[in-house]
């Protein structure tokens, strides 16, 4: 089994083969009652992403989750909630002690935990962000990538700059630099330069090498 958080590790493969572990949240993590960085340096670059909201908002009590084939709005039943909560709590406090190998099993714990099909659940999303940040870090990129490339496909995690970013960043890395310039202009356009300033500056460097960011969408060939 696979899944990510922020960082990198290798492991398991779940589904599509997602793995990983790392605390880009912070002390708070996903459920956090924060909203500050903490140690994760991805915190407020995820958390400021269209859709997502705060983690107060994302932790609020009874918190609804909407499928995303514009179903009823569903609800995690509470004993659940609070599960995967401790799990990615525990999970962020292994990232910042380094014990990725470890966290990366508390969130694969909390993924496994969701019911039914896991991508309608917005939990989902912040659990594969989580796993695919841990490889990352560890430059495990084709693990990375299809994680963040799941957290796509969940509740709100397309159009999210942080997922496009790590998406662009590891396409970059496996050599797919068309990919990379694509999803790379779309962290761009939804986040600006400064959701490239915590990593390799070789990332935007590239990009600028494909896109007039002075006029961002016109990436070049």
């Amino acid at each position: 089994m696979d899944g990510g958080h922020h960082g990198r590790d290798g492991g398991d493969s779940w589904r599509s083969g997602v793995v990983g572990g790392d605390g880009p949240f912070g002390s708070g993590g996903f459920f956090g009652s924060g909203g500050g960085r903490g140690s994760g340096p991805a915190a407020h670059r995820y958390d400021h992403g269209p859709g997502f909201g705060s983690i107060e908002e994302r932790d609020a009590p009874g918190a609804r989750e909407a499928p995303q084939d514009g179903g009823t709005a569903m609800e995690l039943p509470d004993g659940i909630r609070t599960e995967i909560r401790a799990l990615c709590q525990e999970g962020d406090a292994l990232v910042g002690l380094g014990e990725f190998a470890e966290a990366k099993q508390r969130y694969l714990e909390a993924l496994r935990l969701l019911p039914g099909d896991h991508r309608t659940w917005a939990a989902a999303t912040w659990i594969y962000v989580a796993i695919g940040d841990v490889h990352f870090r560890l430059g495990v990129h084709d693990r990375a990538y299809k994680c963040f490339h799941n957290a796509v496909q969940c509740p709100d995690g397309l159009g999210n700059p942080y997922v496009h970013l790590r998406l662009g960043q590891t396409a970059f890395e496996l050599g797919d630099h068309d990919r990379a310039a694509d999803e790379l202009i779309r962290a761009f356009m939804g986040g600006g330069p400064e959701i490239f300033e915590e990593d390799d500056p070789k990332y935007l460097g590239f990009l600028r090498t494909r896109a007039d960011l002075n006029r961002p969408g016109a990436v070049t060939s």
